[in-house]
């Protein structure tokens, strides 16, 4: 809301650039639909404000800070036109933050070999920009070409050594990719850079966890959920691990926490029903299984829908 009201402050000044009206009415009339967006905006309109500042873009000169607002508008709600807004931005004001947003817009929009052209033609125009190098590595990972992934992600790590995000990168790609001794060491080093990084912390605690090192895990779980809160799978995850060191009351928690986060998640129920169990409860177990067993038939049910052939009226 604050970049909003700045940005309006902003154009009260700005000189316009007519096309098809007078400079002063086209002026006048953006800057109008500019107020009303950061009003809706105030009152948590958000489509209000959103359509309030599609309409002041299309009526004020190019701007970094409209074209950044909008785009990242459209980004929450999955508009495809965040690649187009975002692109200007970028042509308008090349800055990190402008290239973040842009990568963000194209992998929303599964646009992935476009963000591989894109970022293989800065990271070879700029070879030793770090940040070129981690969206090119990231671009690639959503290619699923992992290994030509991994290799940006080693570069950024030469190019910026005390990057906490290069090294998270380089340790997450070798985490999935198998080789977890090095994935472990590249995410130490993250940690040591950034003791709060939480993606870091959650990589770290999968990883330990699938070692059967859960009361190691649980710090670095705990880490990402203090964080994250109201996700779902971090959630899952200690209850998981505290049911396999059998600590009942913890995994209760945490599988209270998941319910009411996510009602309709089966894995809930099979974690209530393994806790259940394990705890004497025979049938509450059971109906915690059948419960489980429910979701799993209707999403079941869904996909077998979804991949039925249309039948058209005749």
């Amino acid at each position: 809301m604050s970049q909003l009201l700045l940005c309006v402050l902003a154009f009260v000044s700005a000189v316009a650039q007519a096309q098809n009206l007078p400079l002063s009415e086209r002026h006048q009339k953006g800057m109008a639909h500019l107020k009303q967006a950061a009003v809706h905006s105030q009152a948590q309109r958000d489509h209000e404000a959103l359509v309030e500042l599609e309409k002041a873009y299309e009526l004020l000169p190019p701007s970094y800070g409209l074209s950044k607002l909008l785009g990242e508008a459209y980004l929450k709600t999955n508009n495809a036109r965040a690649v187009e807004v975002l692109s200007q931005a970028v042509e308008l004001n090349p800055v990190p933050e402008a290239w973040e947003n842009l990568a963000k817009a194209l992998a929303a929009n599964r646009r992935f070999d476009k963000a591989i052209e894109t970022f293989s033609e800065k990271a070879n125009a700029e070879p030793k920009n770090t940040l070129f190098r981690l969206l090119l590595g990231e671009a690639y990972w959503n290619r699923s070409r992992f290994q030509d992934a991994l290799q940006q992600f080693h570069l950024a790590v030469e190019l910026s050594p005390d990057s906490a995000r290069a090294h998270f990168r380089t340790g997450y790609a070798q985490q999935l990719l198998g080789d977890a001794d090095a994935a472990k060491q590249s995410l130490e080093r993250a940690l040591k850079l950034d003791p709060d990084h939480a993606l870091a912390n959650l990589s770290m605690g999968h990883l330990l966890a699938d070692e059967g090192k859960g009361e190691e895990a649980i710090l670095f779980l705990g880490r990402f959920s203090e964080k994250k809160p109201d996700d779902v799978e971090v959630r899952l995850k200690l209850a998981q691990v505290f049911l396999d060191l059998q600590r009942f009351d913890n995994a209760l928690a945490q599988l209270k926490t998941a319910e009411r986060l996510a009602p309709e998640n089966k894995r809930v129920y099979y974690l209530f029903a393994r806790l259940y169990q394990a705890t004497g409860r025979t049938e509450t177990a059971k109906q915690a299984l059948a419960r489980f067993n429910q979701l799993e038939t209707a999403e079941l049910e869904e996909k077998r829908l979804q991949k039925a052939p249309y039948i058209t009226p005749r």
